[in-house]
């Protein structure tokens, strides 16, 4: 066999398996576009059912839901047996007590009151050229610092859409959205403020404060408005604490005491 003959024998041998190649690549293709049809998953997360015609949210938001509302019938159920047990003896009532306190001081208790209510909302006012789109927009920071202010004029209950604010809830953007103890939240943002009415509403709308500045890139920005009565929810997310641990009071030992 001439260096000729082999070369050309080499060459269509290659030029078989790169059409097999080409083929199988043609396959794994169409079944990839045939399994997104069949699952229809789409980039904003919710799933098709062909079935029905519309659009269902995924498995783990339903999850979610469900053990919120376990959370929140466990926590009813504990407070019913606290309350039962505080009827026994006057040490029981006097421990349920504080304990009721502390669950309000906490925000694990639903609470009612007087107080105030601030709507922010993204500005619809036209962009002028030259300025940042970003500054017709509610931030993240805008709510924590009405929040804050609303804590500075003795607020002492605070709820952002429907979110019970509490010392470890976090208030901070993810992209698009803005996420409030972990739950997405959109535009606009209605924050809710148990305590003094004229104290917060003053306090909010001083000149130059917090409201003030919002408004810098439209009046409709940010509004707000007292309330003579206010319902507000219970935290409820999780209240497991996996780190800190209470700290034992101090004995004093036999030489400190003889001294």
């Amino acid at each position: 066999m001439s260096m000729y003959s082999a070369s050309m024998q080499h060459r269509s041998f290659v030029w078989q398996i790169s059409a097999v190649c080409f083929f199988l690549g043609l396959l794994l293709a169409a079944a990839t576009v045939t399994a997104s049809k069949v699952t229809g998953t789409s980039r904003t997360g919710f799933i098709y059912n062909p079935e029905s015609n519309n659009t269902v949210k995924p498995d783990k938001d339903k999850k979610m839901e469900t053990l919120q509302e376990e959370i929140q019938k466990l926590r009813a159920d504990k407070t019913a047996l606290e309350k039962a047990a505080s009827t026994k003896t006057d040490v029981s009532k006097t421990l349920n007590q504080e304990l009721q306190e502390t669950k309000l001081y906490a925000g694990l208790s639903e609470v009612a009151g007087p107080g105030a209510v601030v709507t922010l909302t993204d500005s619809k006012k036209d962009r002028l050229i030259g300025v940042d789109p970003q500054s017709y927009l509610i931030h993240d920071r805008d709510i924590r610092d009405v929040v804050n202010e609303l804590r500075a004029a003795g607020a002492e209950a605070i709820v952002v859409n429907g979110q019970r604010i509490t010392g470890s809830s976090s208030i901070r953007c993810a992209g698009p959205i803005i996420l409030i103890n972990q739950e997405e939240m959109a535009n606009p943002f209605t924050i809710q403020a148990i305590g003094d009415p004229d104290k917060l509403v003053s306090a909010l709308n001083i000149k130059n404060g917090v409201l003030d500045q919002i408004r810098t890139f439209g009046p409709d920005m940010a509004r707000s408005e007292k309330k003579t009565q206010l319902r507000l929810p219970a935290y409820a997310g999780s209240t497991h604490i996996k780190y800190a641990k209470p700290v034992a009071p101090k004995t004093t030992s036999g030489n400190d005491e003889s001294k």
